[in-house]
């Protein structure tokens, strides 16, 4: 019987990826689809994650209903994790899971200024097709990564200002 491999060879070179850019961050924005959140978080990112601040950014949270909504963000507060409903195109509320993550990063905003002013450094991570490019040049104010209807449209680790 052959062996069937659950975690591809593509996945532990992500976690991997992952695991070493964490050292050089400071916050984590967890892009996640909104119609079905759990199901796009793999919690063992968490441990790789364990000392830096993570806001779970409920994106396309246009196309879930207000009533649904609210019971995932008071699920996600129960479970004692900061989650904020998103849509990635308006830059309102992808401001406002910056501005949550900021918050939660308040000491260290602080002490980056009496060195100098250091820019944060936020890792944004998903699932394929969450919306995290369409997140990222949204905070950008332009179109620094690549988007598409398909998956795996951006594939590498980018750092972008």
């Amino acid at each position: 019987m052959k062996n069937i491999q659950w975690f591809p060879g593509h996945m532990s070179k992500s976690m991997r990826e992952i695991s070493e850019n964490a050292k050089l961050i400071d916050g984590v924005i967890y892009v996640l689809d909104a119609r079905a959140p759990f199901s796009c978080i793999n919690f063992k990112l968490n441990g790789i994650f364990n000392s830096k601040p993570i806001v779970y950014a409920l994106n396309k949270s246009d196309l879930v209903e207000s009533v649904d909504l609210k019971r995932l963000l008071s699920e996600f507060k129960n479970k004692s994790m900061t989650a904020v409903s998103v849509t990635g195109t308006d830059k309102k509320t992808v401001s406002n899971a910056l501005r949550v993550l900021k918050t939660q990063l308040a000491e260290k905003i602080e002490r980056y200024k009496l060195k100098g002013n250091r820019p944060l450094r936020v890792m944004v991570i998903g699932i394929p097709n969450t919306g995290k490019s369409t997140i990222i040049n949204t905070l950008c104010g332009q179109k620094k990564a690549v988007t598409g209807d398909k998956a795996g449209v951006t594939k590498n680790t980018q750092w972008l200002k």
